[in-house]
């Protein structure tokens, strides 16, 4: 025993030794003892209710992730955000791609009342980090969705409930990542998901039942692996959950706790392949799935931005591009007071850090876009609609460079110069973990150093080009490493290049997929130096 106890790692120890979940009186006495009286340990525990030190570690802030299930919130509950995030969070607010909020600044003393004020309000933050099943991803259109088979949204919940919050299954190998959609589109990112639940058809005998279909496997970070198909039909949201808690449980028993870099699901996937996860799934349910041979998705790889109609006659939703996803706490609640006033005061987060604002009556959508141009928070020319930021050196201490602010600035610079991005994605992370998904972009800028002026070392991104989701998925390869202040330049000469010379629709990827690195150092005017 002691033997097989030596081969588990740190984090798998810190876990034995204290439940994570069961946390919460403690940070409630650090909470007036202060930041010292907080045992390291407990630094990596503080993940299970969405914390993180924040950049430097040892001044004392925090960073916290609120679980908001599939990006879905009202009105009151985004004011409550809002509100706590101008008193104690220096008015600072993120969207992340997994469509949740996470706020910086926070001391001890901030996060019980923080938590205790999202349990009333009915969102939390349990699950937002830590070895668990993360924030419920989804279509940030459901039950709006004209192209939706099914609406998804009550197997959030129960999800949220039945699974997520099962106490046996709060110590997974790692974090466990799930989306869940009843549309046979790709808004929910169910590639690059552990599990990913997709609305499904199936034709039986003449007739046509409504359903979902599953793959599993998917993830990013520096070794990313495309999720797989298996191939079944599942016929209901009792179904989904069923499979979706085996497939958890599969995780949980099987999933690697020796080495951190080889435990997500998307190892385990790789290593049993599709068939045997089946099986083993199929051996945990009792009874054989139905099959549902070659599925597809229907590609949809940015938001909706803008006036669009919901599948509700006479209503409407905008889409919100809101810049390198960041707010302050005032311009939520606009955006909150405007959801009200002119909609039903529903609004969502979208895994490309957009907000969507819902329930729109034909004859109020004229006054919410105004509304909305006069916050300054909305601009019709939407030129941020797929650029993509994470974090960044500025908070987060994995990070190599600054992205936030770099990012703002290339918005500007291809506004100012009247360069069209609107069916690129471009997806810029501080370094190589791609919590902004660079691996899936059609640009992607992943932060590093070379050196600069008399050898000092400087900020700068290794490009990558050639990323996407669908049916014919492929993740970024890289280039050129190019300097931070080029960003710009360097998406315009890319850009301008491929509108003048594709032909027949082709996609950037498509466009870019056959150039060597030194045909795009050529076109970018960039030398290239020895062993690069």
């Amino acid at each position: 025993m002691a033997k097989e106890e030596s081969k588990i790692t740190n984090e798998e120890r810190i876990k034995k030794e204290k439940n994570p979940l069961k946390l919460r009186p403690e940070i409630d006495k650090w909470a007036k003892e202060g930041f010292q009286a907080i045992p390291e340990d407990d630094h990596i525990r503080f993940k299970w209710f969405g914390c993180y030190l924040q950049k430097p570690k040892t001044d004392g802030y925090f960073m916290m992730r609120m679980r908001i299930p599939s990006g879905q919130f009202t009105s009151k509950q985004g004011r409550e955000i809002a509100k706590f995030t101008n008193e104690r969070a220096r008015g600072l607010i993120d969207i992340t791609t997994r469509q949740c909020f996470q706020v910086h600044w926070l001391t001890i003393a901030d996060i019980p009342p923080i938590i205790d004020k999202l349990d009333e309000i009915g969102l939390g933050v349990l699950g937002a980090c830590g070895d668990i099943t993360r924030n419920i991803t989804g279509n940030p259109l459901a039950g709006i969705d004209p192209e939706e088979y099914l609406n998804a949204n009550g197997i959030i919940s129960r999800y949220v409930k039945e699974i997520s919050e099962r106490p046996d299954l709060g110590d997974l190998p790692r974090k466990f990542k799930v989306s869940i959609s009843g549309a046979p589109h790709n808004l929910a990112q169910p590639e690059i998901n552990c599990i990913g639940i997709v609305g499904a058809k199936l034709e039986v005998n003449g007739e046509t039942k409504f359903g979902y279909t599953i793959r599993v496997g998917g993830g990013l970070s520096t070794n990313p692996y495309f999720s797989k198909w298996l191939n079944v039909f599942l016929k209901d949201d009792n179904e989904v959950l069923a499979v979706c808690a085996g497939l958890t449980e599969l995780y949980r028993d099987h999933g690697n706790r020796e080495n951190r870099r080889k435990s997500r699901m998307k190892f385990l996937m790789d290593a049993w392949g599709h068939e045997k996860m089946r099986e083993e799934l199929e051996k945990k349910l009792g009874y054989k799935l139905t099959d549902y041979p070659n599925p597809q998705v229907v590609e949809k790889n940015s938001d909706p931005l803008g006036p669009n109609k919901m599948k509700q006659p006479g209503m409407n939703f905008i889409g919100v591009p809101i810049k390198v996803g960041r707010l302050n706490g005032d311009q939520l609640k606009k955006l909150c007071d405007i959801a009200e006033e002119f909609g039903n005061g529903l609004l969502r987060n979208t895994n490309k850090q957009n907000v969507l604002i819902l329930g729109i009556p034909d004859a109020n959508v004229a006054g919410a876009v105004k509304a909305l141009e006069d916050s300054g928070i909305y601009s019709p020319k939407q030129t941020h609609n797929r650029i993509v930021s994470c974090t960044g050196s500025e908070f987060c201490n994995l990070a190599i460079v600054e992205t936030k602010n770099r990012t703002a600035k290339l918005i500007d610079y291809l506004n100012e110069k009247n360069v069209s991005v609107d069916n690129i994605n471009i997806h810029f992370s501080g370094c190589t973990n791609s919590c902004s998904q660079y691996s899936i972009a059609d640009i992607g800028f992943i932060g590093g150093k070379t050196k600069g002026e008399n050898d000092e070392m400087e900020e700068a991104y290794m490009l990558h080009l050639g990323g996407s989701i669908g049916n014919n998925p492929s993740f970024t390869h890289s280039v050129l490493k190019v300097k931070a202040d080029q960003c710009g330049p360097i998406v315009e000469k890319l850009a301008n290049q491929y509108y003048a010379k594709k032909v027949n629709g082709q996609s950037f990827r498509d466009f870019y997929k056959d150039y060597e690195k030194e045909q795009v150092a050529e076109l970018l005017g960039i030398a290239i130096s020895k062993g690069e």
